[in-house]
């Protein structure tokens, strides 16, 4: 089996099924997803609304929805000219696999939920282009993090994974460093910071990493990089900058 190129290989079928295949058009992920009537309901309990979702496409199996194990995506992006225009991307994450969570068991979910819809703006800056929300409809809403950066659905796995799933993100996050600084290394005599920078996250060294900041800065373009040629439906810059707030500085 070809290994995964994203953070594992659900999210390879994910960017897979969620890519531009044409001028204009709309694509689900799993394939069998319809949009109409996805959304989890306002005080709809998260157990019945997977229930409800998984059982109007593939009743009892969750596998196609399934990144991980324990994490479920439902998404539908609309995109024009090549230009992200919609997306509607919800994730399930359960502390126990989402078969079991289907069935019943009793367990922890967390729901999160991107939104970019031009035509739901709510009050003046409370729908930042895009938000996420972390519970239902009554929830507050947040910016998604990555500064300016137009690749929402990429950034919004990739936080999804940092949170939820660290290790597969570390995973990731090595190989693409790894394979960056054996191109960088001429005569392999340069340390490799990556195993360092880990290293004072796990032992709350902050003075490590400020004295590591070029290393770091270093590592973050990688990895912007990387997801942006990974996944390459973007949104306009000039939206997500319009409802940002505050200005940035």
């Amino acid at each position: 089996m070809a290994a995964n190129v994203a953070f594992s290989l659900g999210v390879d079928r994910l960017f897979r099924d969620l890519r531009a295949y044409s001028t204009t058009g709309t694509a689900c992920f799993p394939r069998a997803l319809e949009g109409n009537g996805v959304r989890r309901q306002p005080h709809e309990t998260l157990h019945a609304w997977f229930v409800r979702v998984i059982d109007s496409f593939s009743p009892s199996s969750t596998k196609s929805c399934a990144v991980e194990d324990n994490i479920a995506v439902f998404a539908v992006v609309e995109w024009t000219r090549h230009t992200l225009k919609y997306a509607n991307i919800q994730v399930l994450v359960a502390t126990c696999d989402l078969d079991d969570f289907y069935f019943g068991q009793q367990a922890d979910a967390q729901y999160l939920r991107l939104d970019l819809d031009e035509q739901t703006l709510g009050d003046p800056f409370s729908h930042p282009l895009p938000h996420i929300h972390a519970g239902d409809g009554c929830s507050a809403r947040f910016a998604l993090d990555g500064g300016s950066s137009v690749n929402v659905v990429a950034d919004f796995i990739d936080f999804v994974y940092r949170h939820y799933a660290p290790q597969q993100w570390r995973r990731w996050v090595e190989r693409e460093w790894n394979r960056h600084f054996e191109n960088l290394s001429v005569d392999g005599e340069d340390e490799n910071p990556i195993n360092r920078i880990f290293e004072a996250f796990d032992s709350n060294q902050f003075d490590v990493l400020r004295d590591m900041e070029a290393s770091l800065t270093g590592l973050k373009v990688v990895l912007r990089q990387r997801k942006d040629q990974i996944y390459r439906l973007h949104m306009e810059r000039s939206s997500r900058e319009l409802l940002g707030y505050p200005v940035s500085r």
